[in-house]
């Protein structure tokens, strides 16, 4: 009888806490919509939420562990990134041939840990002048506007940044 309602207590834990992260992810999806959208279009803004609420919890995406302590550095560094970045674009904008630079280029891991890969994936798009494509295997395959700017170093500092903030080991060589 113990064992029945120890179970029992298990099992409304598991419950409770499955609640607790779809409520999480759909006050993520929320904020982002309220932020993208300026408040406005909630009769597409709510369906689209509930989707994205749904699909996060069939496909359980990892949680988020942040190490606090790296944030401020990893937002400087983020931040920094963003405006020398944009002040490039802006310039090559009124260059006469901009694009004859650019290039596809693969990226070696520095980091095993899958959640660093995918978040170095999404945030390289952020960061004007390159665009993660695919993870291949050990690579990234990116595109970026000059390949002849030091390229590699930016992603690799990148990629060390977010791998102390999420806590993953790094490894391997660039």
């Amino acid at each position: 009888m113990a064992a029945t309602r120890g179970k029992r207590s298990e099992n409304s834990q598991q419950q409770g806490l499955r609640i607790v992260r779809v409520l999480l992810w759909a006050l993520v999806y929320t904020v982002i919509w309220t932020l993208l959208s300026s408040g406005q279009g909630w009769y597409i803004g709510i369906p689209v939420i509930c989707l994205a609420t749904g699909l996060s919890y069939i496909l359980q995406p990892p949680s988020l562990a942040f190490r606090l302590q790296y944030l401020p550095s990893f937002i400087a560094y983020f931040v920094s990134r963003q405006l020398l970045g944009g002040m490039d674009v802006a310039k090559r904008s009124f260059q006469r041939d901009a694009s004859s630079h650019a290039a596809w280029v693969h990226y070696p891991f520095t980091c095993p840990a899958l959640n660093t890969r995918i978040g170095l994936s999404a945030l390289i798009g952020l960061l004007p002048g390159t665009l993660g494509a695919r993870i291949e295997s050990d690579q990234l395959l990116i595109h970026v506007l000059d390949k002849r700017l030091d390229w590699k170093s930016e992603v690799a500092t990148l990629e060390r940044h977010l791998s102390k903030l999420l806590g993953t080991p790094e490894g391997g060589s660039s």
